[in-house]
């Protein structure tokens, strides 16, 4: 048992350093008072958005909305188990109205 440890010490280093990168991030994220984490997920839902806009084009709105929720709980899944589809579909407009915006100006 100690031959196997010894021979894949290097694996186990960089799987602990993997689990501590993730507990630093939930601990750092966590800390975020309320306001800051919903400013933080709303600006990841803009660049989601955008980039589905652009992967898929216009007239795909259902599609678009089902590939940035997907995405959104993968990034964000204890998030995504609280966050009701209702209440992600209006982060999502809003960033529709904050892109169209932006791209108004450019």
């Amino acid at each position: 048992m100690l031959e196997v440890l010894i021979e894949n010490k290097d694996v186990i280093v960089m799987i602990a350093c993997l689990v501590v990168a993730i507990a630093v991030a939930v601990v750092t994220f966590a800390k975020y008072p309320t306001s800051q984490k919903l400013a933080v997920i709303k600006a990841w839902i803009l660049v989601a958005v955008t980039n589905a806009e652009k992967e898929l084009g216009s007239g795909t709105g259902s599609i678009k909305l089902a590939v940035v929720y997907n995405a959104f709980v993968e990034k964000f899944p204890i998030v995504g188990k609280v966050l009701s589809y209702e209440k992600f579909e209006e982060y999502v407009e809003e960033a529709l109205v904050k892109m169209r915006e932006a791209l108004g100006q450019n």
